[in-house]
């Protein structure tokens, strides 16, 4: 087998886990696929903080629990259990502030991979892009279980919530 050459480092995501509907396709993964893994990349902390209200809007009546990697040990397995026993259907938790918890997070998301796919959860990391690279060379074992890599640095339309669809419709209207 011949090997391929990597030509940019967009090309290191998997064609099959690159999203292209942005905000709007992670929004629909999160709602229907108990214990999703994804990552979602953006450009700045502003982008992400307003994607983040969307997201949140988007999800209702799915809660959205914010946890940050900031200033915290880079245990998303602890900072999981740590969290109130959860209800069906299991919140999305959104880990923020990815890029200050690198390179230790790397070990962690590895090792703990068959652990957090225990949970229901659905978990969300916010990455940059050359953030997300890192991941996939450190964390290879925790990188092959991905649900979905989603780039939001374009702007994209949020679905409407469940709550506003009309009954017995499964898309918004147009």
């Amino acid at each position: 087998m011949a090997m391929q050459t990597i030509h940019s480092r967009r090309e290191l995501v998997h064609p099959a886990r690159r999203a292209s509907g942005g905000i709007s396709r992670l929004t629909t993964l999160l709602r229907v696929a108990d214990g999703a893994w994804c990552i979602a990349v953006y450009r700045d902390e502003r982008r992400r903080q307003a994607l983040s209200r969307q997201l949140r809007a988007a999800l209702l009546p799915l809660p959205l629990i914010e946890l940050s990697l900031q200033n915290t040990a880079p245990d998303p397995l602890a900072l999981l259990q740590s969290l109130p026993p959860v209800a069906y259907p299991a919140p999305v938790v959104s880990f923020t502030h990815v890029g200050n918890a690198l390179p230790a997070l790397y070990g962690y998301l590895d090792t703990e991979r068959e652990a957090l796919a225990q949970l229901s959860h659905r978990l969300l990391f916010w990455l940059k892009e050359r953030e997300l690279h890192d991941l996939a060379r450190h964390a290879p074992n925790f990188y092959s279980r991905l649900s979905g890599v989603f780039h939001l640095d374009q702007a994209a339309t949020v679905p409407l919530p469940a709550s506003k669809l009309p009954a017995g419709r499964g898309t918004p209207p147009r």
